[in-house]
């Protein structure tokens, strides 16, 4: 097609670019990326129901002395006692 230049990536997703002011870019996932859809999805939702978790590792993590000290990181469980 004039005017459209299509890129196909590996990792899934495939971009075109139109000739126009302002110049347009359009994403689109390719098979092999809509096929990882499900898995994302799972990794996606387990995360929202951790973050809580997430963010307090970071945050021990990030400690000054979480290098110096074991407990610093360690991760704290959640209020309810949640594991993953």
């Amino acid at each position: 097609m004039p005017g459209v230049h299509p890129t196909t990536y590996a990792v899934g997703f495939t971009t075109s670019s139109k000739v126009m002011v302002p110049p347009t870019v359009g994403y689109a996932l390719t098979a092999p990326g809509q096929g990882l859809r499900g898995t994302v999805d799972v990794m996606v939702d387990r995360t929202h129901r951790h973050l809580g978790r997430i963010e307090a590792a970071r945050r021990a993590f990030d400690t000054p002395d979480a290098w110096t000290t074991g407990p610093a990181r360690q991760v704290p469980e959640t209020p309810n006692g949640a594991r993953p």
